[in-house]
């Protein structure tokens, strides 16, 4: 053992700490063909059980994006349920149980826009880009979010993800 850095103390960011103690989740899904007719949806839902949650979102393309965040949205079909919801990033660890995210989300209304991003270029002929939060959102329970991505290229993948928390 060396006893130079056998008491050294250890600094990690908050968010690293929280996949340490085994409370940082993954959301995660992909499209490969979104296109100009959309939009594409995805859709979070916290049961009761869960009194708010802590989420950064990114969206990437293969061609430009408008990716947009809303809450309360009029919902006339959830759609189908993620592979990956809620997954523990502490791994055997498994769900957050009280999470549920669908893709394909079928809305009437998209409710209040809480944000809204661009991403790569505006023409069918430029790259495509990410869009991302830095800051996290804290998403309450009983409310529906939806996230809203509208691509400007027919074909275009698109990626969502999201880590999210609750301490």
């Amino acid at each position: 053992m060396r006893t130079d850095i056998h008491e050294a103390q250890v600094f990690i960011d908050w968010e690293h700490h929280l996949v340490h103690v085994a409370k940082m989740f993954s959301i995660s899904d992909e499209d490969a063909s979104v296109d100009i007719a959309g939009p594409k949806y995805w859709m979070i839902k916290l049961a009761g059980a869960v009194p708010w949650l802590d989420a950064k979102f990114v969206i990437v393309g293969t061609a430009g994006i408008k990716a947009e965040l809303f809450e309360t949205p009029t919902i006339t079909g959830d759609g189908s349920a993620l592979a990956i919801v809620a997954m523990n990033r502490r791994r055997p660890l498994r769900t957050l149980p009280g999470v549920t995210a669908f893709y394909d989300t079928t809305v009437s209304d998209d409710g209040t826009r809480l944000a809204v991003t661009r991403a790569g270029g505006g023409n069918p002929s430029q790259p495509g880009g990410q869009a991302r939060t830095e800051v996290e959102w804290k998403l309450e329970t009983a409310l529906d979010y939806i996230i809203k991505v509208t691509v400007v290229a027919n074909g275009t993948t698109v990626t969502f993800g999201s880590n999210v928390y609750q301490v």
